[in-house]
């Protein structure tokens, strides 16, 4: 009668062992899903650093082939740096910055 008491006291322990081990198997697969979703958001951002678009001043692209957003993209950048550029001057005016970006007034 004493091994039955033992053996069931060693079976509950078991089964109780048993399901703690579940109950952690299921949180560290939750956990597991979510790192499968920040890889894949991860990679993803990368790729853009890894392969960035490519326009004529970062390849052997043409102008005459860029797209249209990218030579707008680059005329706005060029003009920003002119008008920068003309911020600088000692003498600055108006007038400066319309002489820079080839505007007569």
């Amino acid at each position: 009668i004493a091994s039955v008491i033992d053996t069931d006291k060693i079976v509950k322990v078991i089964i109780e062992n048993n399901s703690a081990l579940l109950d952690r198997v299921s949180s560290l697969e939750a956990k597991l899903k979510t790192l499968y979703i920040e890889n894949a958001e991860l990679r993803e951002r990368l790729l853009r650093y890894e392969r960035p678009v490519k326009y004529s001043h970062n390849s052997s692209v043409p102008p005459s082939m860029e797209s249209l957003r990218s030579k707008a993209i680059r005329r706005t950048i060029a003009l920003n740096r002119i008008i920068l550029k003309a911020f600088r001057m000692p003498n600055f005016t108006l007038s400066n910055i319309a002489l820079a970006v080839g505007l007569s007034i």
